[in-house]
């Protein structure tokens, strides 16, 4: 039940119970005393609330049923419908006016629960942007105190070849041909390289594969016949 004052009653004279009658129907629906302050903008706030939430037909019967205070009977003669059929649309719309949002504007007004919600909106977002942050550090310290991140940014071209932990076929082919350091690549050229003996395309993938995860690429190819250049980058592990 609303705690009424005197300017509140004045301001809906004009209708008498309006709109209290209706806060007292939705007080007893969802079984609760209800007990507060009229919000300075409730007449603004029911308005919004049953534009919003209602259907054209079910707010026609709550501002006849409750505003002009008409009886079922006389509903049912306007709408031209039967009076059960009036009783069905009212409960239907007392049920949609007793939901959580519908119950947080008429009990604080819709200026202040709209501040509520963009200040809940705001906070979420912090909330979201803060979780984001953490993860990025919590990956960034598992980055840092990774071995295999630490192993990554120490290889160079004079790491052996054993190193890149290549597939026992790729490591056999490369050993045969006397790769036996990342940097000896770089004596081979393009062809020579695609032309080791038993080194297939899955071989030569996983070889181009384990150069990539430890920084290593090779420049552009341009000629098969030119030598091969290894280009270090940074590494990143995720």
């Amino acid at each position: 039940m609303f705690e009424q004052n005197e300017d509140m009653l004045e301001m809906y004279a004009e209708f008498r119970d309006y709109p209290f009658n209706l806060i007292d129907e939705i007080s007893e629906a969802i079984g609760d005393d209800w007990e507060y302050k009229i919000p300075g903008d409730l007449g603004g706030t029911v308005e919004y609330v049953l534009h919003t939430y209602l259907s054209l037909r079910e707010k026609d019967v709550i501002y006849l049923r409750f505003k002009y205070e008409k009886t079922l009977v006389e509903i049912a003669e306007i709408l031209g419908i039967s009076k059960e059929r009036v009783r069905q649309i009212q409960t239907s719309a007392l049920k949609r006016l007793c939901n959580p949002q519908c119950l947080n504007y008429l009990k604080n007004g819709i200026y202040k629960a709209t501040q509520d919600e963009v200040n809940n909106t705001i906070e979420q977002h912090r909330s979201a942007e803060l979780e984001s942050a953490v993860a990025y550090l919590r990956e960034l310290c598992i980055t840092k105190t990774n071995p295999a991140a630490e192993a990554a940014e120490i290889m160079t071209k004079d790491t052996d070849i054993e190193e890149l932990d290549l597939s026992v076929r790729c490591f056999n082919c490369v050993k045969r041909a006397k790769i036996n350091k990342i940097g000896d690549l770089e004596k081979l050229t393009f062809r020579e390289l695609r032309r080791i003996r038993n080194l297939g395309k899955q071989a030569y993938d996983d070889l181009i594969s384990k150069l990539a995860e430890h920084g290593f690429v090779f420049q552009e190819e341009t000629d098969p016949d030119e030598r091969i250049v290894l280009k270090k980058l940074p590494v990143i592990i995720g």
